[in-house]
């Protein structure tokens, strides 16, 4: 018999069929260990017992709180404007000499009086949450530099902790 015949000999080619339960089976398998891989608990992680860490709160207290608005026209502090902007610099500000500036003058003078309103050390104030900061509203059309020049300013007088006031999407 040669393989010639072989060919012509065999039976018609029937294709598999599909079993289709069993990938079913195998999907649902899938789809149930991501969702549960993927849940919204908590990681738990065992700690060391040398290791405290920081409490965390979303509810924010602004009584301690300076407001700077920055908007293409002026710079405004608590209420107060401090310096008129035009064509995206700050009028009156010499970028060599900021401690020269109103808005700088403004920002420690606001520092001295709340500073002497609460007359704690730096070392108690360093250690407590209510520190001074600034809340930061700045508008969009602003440029990054104009923003950027007024952040260092605040930066300078002593006031690390800067806040940027967003809107929420609607």
């Amino acid at each position: 018999m040669s393989l010639g015949n072989a060919f012509r000999n065999r039976d018609n080619f029937i294709p598999p069929r599909l079993q289709i339960t069993a990938m079913m089976d195998m999907f649902t398998i899938i789809v149930f260990f991501l969702l549960f891989s993927y849940s919204d608990r908590p990681d738990e992680i065992d700690l060391e017992s040398n290791i405290d860490l920081p409490v965390s709160s979303t509810e924010r207290n602004y009584e301690n709180t300076i407001k700077v608005f920055l908007s293409p026209q002026a710079i405004t502090i608590e209420g107060e404007q401090v310096a008129a902007i035009n064509n995206g610099r700050i009028q009156g500000f010499n970028e060599k000499k900021p401690l020269e500036s109103n808005l700088y003058k403004t920002l420690e003078r606001l520092r001295q009086e709340k500073t002497t309103a609460n007359p704690e050390t730096e070392e108690e104030q360093a250690s407590t949450a209510d520190k001074p900061q600034v809340l930061f509203f700045c508008d969009k059309a602003v440029p990054f530099k104009l923003m950027n020049t007024v952040m260092k300013t605040i930066g300078m007088v002593g006031y690390p902790n800067m806040q940027l006031a967003v809107t929420g999407e609607r």
